[in-house]
């Protein structure tokens, strides 16, 4: 009696120890299938771009459609310039959301970067700056998947986003490394 106890337990261990492998795959290969995804959608908002430190979030991968993403957060860099990207209910082609911060590089390289005018109140970045002693207001308008920001209303760098023809939101900031835009786009169809 107590081998068929031995017999028993061990082929339990042995069935849940191989459920529990076959869940670590499928999860692994649901987060390869996602992060493929992701380079997908990366690749059709902004051609050329190559894509670092995909961390994919949401239940677990292996239950959820394949195709879609619930949350990724990604490393996109693009001529030179890095940007952070959240990338947030993406399913049948559309993303719900589009969060980019775009580091802007102005003429005249690291030099020509404006010093952050905080806010009075909270020290939070502006869209102000301080260049050669003067102060200069930041901003950014995005027309046919082009971004540009200007300084104090005069075109200084453009960033190309041909995926990306509107956006609810455009932040413009000054802070420690220069400028930048919190760009945000709702179902956006790539």
């Amino acid at each position: 009696m107590k081998t068929s106890h031995i017999v028993s337990l061990s082929a339990s261990v042995l069935l849940v120890g191989g459920l529990a492998a076959a869940g670590i795959s499928a999860e692994l290969s649901a987060q390869h299938d996602r992060e493929g995804t992701v380079r997908d959608i990366v690749a059709a908002v902004a051609p050329g771009s190559d894509t670092a430190g995909i961390d994919v979030h949401g239940r677990p991968l292996f239950l959820s459609d394949k195709g879609t993403v619930s949350t990724a957060y990604v490393n996109v860099t693009a001529d030179e310039k890095n940007s952070q990207w959240i990338i947030q209910d993406y399913r049948d082609k559309v993303i719900g959301l589009l969060d980019i911060i775009v580091p802007v590089t102005l003429p005249g390289g690291p030099a020509a970067q404006p010093a952050p005018v905080p806010d009075t109140t909270d020290g939070s970045f502006t869209d102000r700056g301080r260049f050669n002693g003067a102060e200069v207001v930041y901003a950014a308008t995005l027309d046919g998947g082009v971004l540009t920001v200007t300084a104090d209303g005069v075109p200084v760098a453009t960033v190309d986003l041909p995926g990306v023809t509107t956006a609810d939101t455009l932040h413009t900031y000054v802070g420690e490394g220069g400028v930048s835009v919190n760009l945000q786009a709702r179902h956006l169809t790539v």
